[in-house]
């Protein structure tokens, strides 16, 4: 199943673009992998397909992994997401 971030609020806020990725112009799409219980909470992450910076992907899967809030379910989810960190022009 594929879940996406809810903008700048909401359960899934997207992560914040590093200062240090911002001055260095990097940017890339990050996909991580996400196991969530049948309580909603994240049980693991793991970054499925990188976006090139390791800063960008260790932000993403930090920034997920503490912030974001699934809904319930029967049973554990697998979930797949990608979040683009897009310089704007």
């Amino acid at each position: 199943m594929s879940i996406s971030t809810t903008g700048n609020g909401g359960e899934r806020p997207a992560p914040p673009y590093p200062k240090i990725a911002l001055e260095q112009g990097e940017q890339g799409s990050v996909t991580l992998s996400i196991t969530v219980d049948d309580a909603g909470n994240i049980s693991q992450i793991e970054l499925k397909e990188s976006s090139g910076s390791t800063l960008l992907d260790r932000t993403a899967l930090d920034y997920v992994k503490r912030h974001w809030i699934i809904p319930p379910t029967n049973g554990a989810r697998l979930y797949e997401s990608t979040i683009t960190f897009q310089l704007r022009k």
